[in-house]
């Protein structure tokens, strides 16, 4: 700290990693601000968006979600409780892709003026709306599987008789 004396701890608690579109998540801080100045929590869920592309990294970071909690005065413990609601529209989290990632973080961060604000990060999975915990994600690529198989007909022609007609070619 700067300009102020004490010490501030902050500790983080949410019910649990996973959520689906849409869901509320309580977030409890329990504060204990032991300085001489007062603290604001304030509470970001933001965006990682992460690509690989030839042995190479881009990282890109966006909030999402940014709310102010009550204030905390200097030389109290007081135990804050905040709700942040995800939006129903926002992507599911991507784990399982070798060329980009996306996750979710819940950053806490106690605002005290004229000092260095202490923050902590979270990982946060947000689901799909018809996804559990536990369950596989629905297979989305299948639907390129469920067309109609061509007839005998509509198939092109195979492969040796382009190739008997190439070696008529070579002889003449």
């Amino acid at each position: 700290m700067f300009f102020a004396s004490g010490k501030i701890s902050v500790s983080i608690h949410t019910e649990r990693q996973g959520y689906q579109q849409g869901e509320a998540v309580k977030v409890r801080a329990i504060i204990v601000n032991n300085s001489t100045r007062p603290g604001t929590p304030k509470y970001y869920l933001y965006e990682k968006q992460s690509f690989y592309a030839q042995k190479e990294r881009k990282v890109h970071t966006h909030n999402i979600l940014k709310e102010k909690g009550d204030q905390v005065p200097a030389g109290t413990r007081q135990t804050v409780t905040q709700v942040l609601t995800i939006p129903p529209q926002l992507p599911a989290t991507i784990f399982n892709c070798p060329i980009l990632k996306l996750e979710y973080r819940l950053k806490v961060v106690l605002d005290v003026k004229l000092a260095i604000d202490p923050e902590i990060k979270l990982p946060i999975v947000v689901l799909t709306a018809t996804q559990t915990l536990g369950q596989e994600p629905p297979p989305y690529f299948s639907f390129v599987f469920e067309s109609q198989v061509p007839s005998a007909s509509e198939l092109p022609p195979p492969y040796e008789m382009f190739a008997s007609s190439s070696n008529l070619y070579r002889k003449l």
